[in-house]
């Protein structure tokens, strides 16, 4: 449908800005679906070319699927049903809602309740999409506290933070082998591990997932 598209502009334009990102991204080393997030746009442009030059009665049923599959993906992401088992990752993986706690207030007022100076340099040596740079930054900014969190891959210079949050075994167990992920949250926790003498431990916190988190502020 797409290659005997009328408009020659839009063509070329939807087509190249598929597949210039598409190619790019394919070569590079550093993969990731989310980085290719933006051609979907272009993708729904030409399923929506499709789907209105379609006659009625086959449009009606194309938009009937496609508004029943994104009702079932929205129930199975939001509230674990249906659990779809669907190789390829053509489908969701379920997630049950949680309510576990992830003792994110109590880090942020230990923090809170021994910082000495504003702002509060806190670097995290761990990742979890409950316990990471970015939620406690948020949660942060809501009680309107003046912390900067700085995470595995961007960590500065150690002297520089007055916090960190340490997880000794959990974080051997995160992203796989042979990643950039993986090399930068080793390397990460190595150098903090060579000058943890700076720091004092000051309490640990034992997550729902069994990871002891270390809070260690500096001398």
């Amino acid at each position: 449908f797409f290659l005997k598209f009328k408009d020659k502009d839009k063509k070329l334009l939807i087509g190249f800005s598929i597949l210039v990102p598409f190619i790019v991204f394919s070569i590079a080393g550093n993969k990731d679906t989310r980085y290719t997030l933006p051609i979907l746009i272009f993708l729904i442009l030409v399923a929506g070319y499709w789907i209105a030059s379609l006659k009625n009665l086959k449009k009606v049923v194309v938009l009937g699927i496609v508004i029943l599959i994104g009702i079932l993906q929205l129930s199975t992401i939001t509230f674990g049903m249906p659990a779809v088992s669907v190789p390829y990752h053509f489908y969701p993986n379920p997630v049950k809602p949680q309510q576990e706690d992830w003792e994110v207030k109590k880090i942020l007022d230990i923090i809170a309740q021994n910082a000495e100076k504003t702002p509060v340099n806190v670097l995290i040596l761990y990742n979890h999409p409950s316990m990471n740079w970015m939620t406690l930054g948020y949660y942060a900014s809501r009680e309107n506290l003046p912390f900067i969190f700085y995470y595995y891959e961007y960590p500065g210079r150690i002297e520089q933070h007055d916090f960190v949050l340490y997880a000794p075994e959990g974080y051997k167990n995160q992203f796989k082998e042979g990643t950039i992920q993986r090399e930068q949250l080793y390397k990460a926790n190595h150098v903090f591990e060579t000058h943890i003498n700076k720091f004092t431990k000051i309490e640990e916190i034992r997550l729902p997932n069994k990871v002891k988190i270390q809070i260690y502020k500096k001398k």
